[in-house]
């Protein structure tokens, strides 16, 4: 059954009936609310009411509304005179979604009270009841359902509320004059009532109230706080204006800052830009009614403002000029009818369509390139076989690709013109110290975001793995290696420091810098950084060499202390969508003596669809347990990063645990890294179900596991299996790591030792350099007698070792090495409760 078959045989009741339909715009469809009234024969020929609703959809085939479920759905019926006040669609806040509603009016004649009933359609067959009410007068200006549902009205300057939480109709105790009641475009959504303040006439004689008439002011109803409304439209304007619309309001700095379009009674279109009048755009219609903001994406926005008398015009934003106007409208309808993604205006046309169908004249246009007629004398209805529309849109679209791809041309250019002009300032600055003799210094690259062509040509396009240049002799960071890799939907990268930079560095971290959000600058991305040692024989590549290492070598200075390995997670969206493909990575780190911050660009990174999809950022080590490479050590180091951490004790009171060990092998299918045999991998066959396990048997009867993993499907698959294998007495309790926490104990207590034998060291040094000096210093009497000399050497050698048993040493520096000495020995005790509870403390 097609839409004008049912609607005619819906409305064919009796000859004495009138109907009306409103419609409402929803997701993109048409819901239509039809009332008929028809005279009741059985009850004294009484006047009942009848209100069905049904969905419409623009059917491109056949270029004309069709009905979506074939079918009308009866929504409310009674014997009394019903009418439909409004309709809209509405947040409601218990659901979360938005929901069309409708407010109807009944009316009782013998008591001269008309009530009122705001519902809310859950599906077409289902109306919810929100708010039910009786007034003594008959609702006529300012109408609007607003989330919640939120029912606001005006009438005669005072602005009235309900809601099902407001518990009955509230009134705002001040009295306005309302231009616009609706919500700001805020993440809040506000509601707020727009107006100039009014006073009754006898107030108005007072000097306070004569100065506040006609003054704009909003209202916050949910608040109840009012504030001043000029910074929306100046007062000077309260007198004309005839309807608002609120593009954009934002808080900055603690203010509000907007944009209004109004238009008023001269025929103008005003546009407020903080209160203030920006651009004026003559209207060519009297007696303006409503705004409506139209956004056709990449071409621009529309204002459509419907008039009195069925007119209608559209005014572009950016130019703020009539782009076309239509008469005769009877409905003027805003929402994504073509399925576009971008709004189109619907305008229902009156007097030429038929009874049975509402919208079977009508005109579908964004005045981009799409307008669709139908029913209409100048145009007609449109053939589905004409495709000069569509190629019309194809080569706007074509055209607004070539002009963003120049507009990217030309952004590019205007970096590289800042580049040079950033080189000849520093090169003229240069010319003028060389002039005038001042030392010249000479910036970074990295401060200056310059990457040096020669290190680009021969690190090539791969970052993932390649060896970093030696770094400046001032700068106390070696860097190793720089690598990446891609887990899921997020990208993991990491750098190795060399064993210098691990022993005068705290609180060490990495980062990425983009151009997300099109900033001037680039900003840092946010990253969850961690610092993991890496003992420095276990770092190494495993060397396949038949000769065994001499006896007689022995390791530099700075192989004892452990190397760093310090990694990066952030989210791998955003760095796709911003435009870019290198990213370089940032490293703040804090020098011991100096306590202070620094920053320093240590590399970069690459991304690119095509590498993702191939999987050359993916880690081997899930295919290959293996392997002993510097990348299967990279990859273990993301993996550890980038998964969740969970650690469980185990323990069995009755029941050793020395098989949990080998059923982890054998029973569990875990292979052994051979990169770290201390760690267990479950299911190589993808990152999305891969386990790594470690398992630390503390005592016979309890041990520690901990898992990490990126799902907690399969962490609770495993420990259901686990359970299944453990003796029924066993116990399970979830444990984290313990604050304060630094690291093992060996490394702490090695780092102690290294810090007491440097310092110490130091200080015997200076205190022989300054015996030296006041030795050498010293005057010896060359003409006294050879016994007399003899005696005096003896003294200077017996004072000399008795400084050499209690030396002497700077203050100053001796405290300095005491703070040293009691921070490392702050760590290694914080270290050693950890060992001694395996570090981690039950939840």
């Amino acid at each position: 059954m097609d839409s004008a078959t049912a609607l005619s045989s819906c409305s064919a009741v009796t000859s004495e009936q009138h109907s009306y339909v409103r419609m409402l715009p929803v997701a993109g469809e048409v819901l239509l609310f039809r009332c008929k009234h028809a005279r009741q024969k059985d009850r004294d020929s009484r006047l009942g009411s009848e209100i069905t609703c049904w969905r419409m959809f623009f059917d491109k085939e056949t270029v004309c509304f069709s009905m979506r479920d074939d079918r009308i759905f009866p929504m409310f019926n009674s014997a009394r005179e019903v009418d439909i006040v409004c309709c809209a669609s509405a947040l409601d806040v218990r659901r979360g979604q938005k929901v069309p509603c409708v407010l109807l009016r009944l009316c009782k004649k013998r008591v001269s009270a008309f009530t009122y009933m705001l519902y809310s359609l859950v599906t077409p067959a289902k109306a919810e009841l929100h708010v039910e009410f009786v007034l003594p007068y008959e609702m006529r200006d300012n109408v609007t359902i607003l989330q919640g549902p939120t029912l606001v009205w005006s009438n005669e300057d005072t602005v009235f509320y309900t809601s099902p939480l407001s518990g009955g109709v509230n009134e705002i105790p001040i009295h306005m004059n309302v231009h616009f009641i609706g919500e700001l475009p805020t993440p809040k959504r506000k509601i707020i009532a727009l107006g100039s303040r009014t006073f009754p006439e006898e107030d108005v004689k007072s000097q306070s109230n004569a100065m506040n008439v006609n003054k704009n002011l909003i209202y916050f109803i949910e608040d109840g706080n009012a504030s001043d409304g000029t910074f929306m439209v100046p007062d000077a304007y309260s007198c004309v204006i005839q309807c608002v619309c609120v593009v954009e309001a934002k808080r900055r700095n603690g203010t509000l800052s907007s944009v209004v379009v109004a238009a008023t009674n001269r025929k103008q279109l005003v546009c407020f830009v903080n209160g203030l009048p920006r651009d004026v755009c003559q209207l060519p219609y009297n007696e303006p009614q409503t705004i409506q903001m139209v956004d056709t994406g990449c071409s621009g926005c529309l204002f459509a403002i419907t008039f009195s008398h069925g007119n209608v015009c559209a005014v572009w934003k950016d130019t703020f000029q009539v782009a076309s106007c239509w008469t005769g409208v009877s409905l003027l309808l805003v929402d994504d009818f073509m399925g576009y993604g971008t709004d189109q205006m619907l305008l229902v046309f009156q007097g030429q369509g038929c009874h049975d169908n509402p919208l079977s004249s009508f005109i579908i246009t964004d005045l981009c390139g799409t307008t669709l007629t139908s029913g209409q004398p100048d145009g007609g209805p449109l053939s589905k076989s004409d495709a000069a529309q569509e190629n019309y849109l194809r080569t706007v679209q074509v055209l607004e690709t070539r002009l963003q791809s120049g507009l990217t041309m030309l952004h590019d250019l205007e970096r590289e013109c800042e580049v040079k002009d950033r080189v000849l300032r520093q090169s003229l600055r240069a010319l003028t110290d060389l002039v005038s003799g001042t030392p010249h210094l000479v910036s970074s690259p990295a401060q200056e975001g310059l990457v040096s062509l020669w290190d680009d040509e021969e690190q090539g396009e791969d970052f993932s793995g390649e060896k970093m240049q030696t770094d400046p002799p001032e700068s106390p960071v070696k860097v190793e290696r720089v690598w990446q890799r891609i887990l899921g939907d997020h990208l993991v990268f990491g750098v190795m420091l060399s064993p210098k930079s691990t022993t005068s560095l705290e609180n060490v971290s990495v980062s990425i810098l983009s151009d997300i959000g099109c900033s001037p600058a680039p900003v840092s991305v946010h990253t969850v950084s961690r610092a993991q040692s890496v003992d420095s024989c276990v770092s190494q590549t495993v060397s396949h060499s038949s000769e065994p290492p001499t006896k007689e070598t022995r390791p530099p200075p700075d192989d004892l202390s452990p190397r760093l390995a310090v990694t990066g997670v952030t989210d791998l969206t955003p760095l796709l969508t911003s435009g870019s493909v290198r990213y370089p990575i940032m490293l703040r780190y804090t020098q011991v003596p100096e306590q202070s911050a620094h920053l320093y660009q240590c590399g970069q990174v690459s991304l690119s669809i095509k590498d993702i999809t191939q999987g050359r950022f993916t880690p081997q080590l899930l295919k290959n347990c293996q392997l002993t490479t510097d990348e299967a050590r990279e990859d273990l180091y993301s993996l550890l990063a980038a998964w969740d951490c969970w650690c469980f004790q185990i323990s069995c009171p009755d029941h050793t645990l020395v098989d949990v060990g080998s059923w982890l092998q054998h029973g569990a299918g875990c292979e052994r890294l051979a990169v770290s045999p201390q760690h267990l991998l479950v299911s190589p066959a993808g990152a999305g179900t891969a386990m790594l396990l470690k398992w630390h048997q503390s005592s016979p009867f309890q041990g520690l596991l901990c898992i990490h993993c990126s799902g907690q499907l399969g962490l609770l698959q495993f420990l259901d299996a686990l359970c299944d294998f453990l003796p029924a007495s066993h116990r399970i309790q979830r444990v984290r790591r313990r604050e304060g926490s630094e690291g093992c104990l060996a490394e702490c207590l090695q780092k102690e030792l290294l810090t007491t034998i440097e310092g110490v060291t130091a200080l015997l040094r200076n205190s022989e350099k300054e015996e030296m000096e006041s030795d050498g210093g010293a005057e010896r009497g060359e003409g006294a007698e050879p016994l007399q000399r003899r005696r005096e050497e003896w003294q200077r050698d017996r004072e000399r070792c008795k400084r050499r048993w209690s030396p002497l040493v700077d203050g100053q520096d001796y405290r300095r090495l005491t703070l040293e000495l009691l921070k490392a020995q702050q760590k290694t005790d914080l270290a050693a409760l950890s060992e001694a509870g395996d570090g981690f403390a039950p939840l």
